[in-house]
Order: structure tokens, then C-alpha cells, then sequence
């Protein structure tokens, strides 16, 4: 995942939970609430700012090239189906791949 290294960061900052001890133990659910509940002043929300921000229509040239140099510094590399695949748990993949196979073989899906 391209965000791992401000999602880490961001929960040792603002939960003071180092991912990696807890890997395997933290239940998805709990890591998502905590994950959407992640403060403003955190490096993944300053991120996520960036890359929603518009360019407002007063802006100088310098700041227009500011926000255009910071958006292409944190862009995201994969397409959008790979990040939503990656942000699927396991039983939403599943529920996916159920659909998937029953459409491709004509079934109606539960």
C-alpha cells in the first residue's frame, strides 16, 4: 500500500500504536474506525488534504505551482480498482468473488 508509511506513522503519533507489534492482533474493524477517526494534524490526513485540495481561483502563480508540486509529490502510483481491492477485507473479497463467479456463470446472487 502506497499510504503504509504515513498510515504508521500517523498511528504511532496520534494512538501511540506501532503497527507492527500489534500486526496480527489489531482486528480490521478496529484499525478502520481508528484509521477514519485519525486527526487532522497527522502526516496520512495532511496527506489526503493535499490530494483533495483545489486550487482556488485567486491563488498566485507561486502558490498555484506550490499545491501542483505537493499534489504530484503524494499522487498515488496504482490505479483506483487496485486501491479499492486493497482496501477490501476478507470477507468483502469474498462476498466480491462470490458475485463475480455466479455472474459469469449466469446466477442470480444472493
Amino acid at each position: 500500500m502506497e499510504d503504509a508509511q504515513y498510515i504508521f506513522s500517523s498511528f504511532k503519533h496520534y494512538y501511540d500504536i506501532d503497527l507492527f507489534e500489534v500486526q496480527g492482533e489489531l482486528d480490521w474493524r478496529k484499525f478502520k474506525a481508528y484509521l477514519s477517526d485519525l486527526g487532522s494534524k497527522t502526516k496520512f490526513k495532511e496527506v489526503m488534504e493535499i490530494r483533495m485540495m483545489k486550487i482556488p481561483k485567486d491563488a498566485t502563480e507561486e502558490e498555484k505551482e506550490n499545491i501542483k508540486q505537493l499534489k504530484k509529490l503524494y499522487q498515488l502510483k496504482a490505479d483506483h480498482g487496485d486501491i479499492e481491492n486493497d482496501a477490501m477485507d476478507l470477507a468483502e473479497r469474498q462476498a466480491l468473488l462470490k458475485k463475480q463467479m455466479a455472474e459469469a456463470e449466469g446466477k442470480e446472487v444472493e
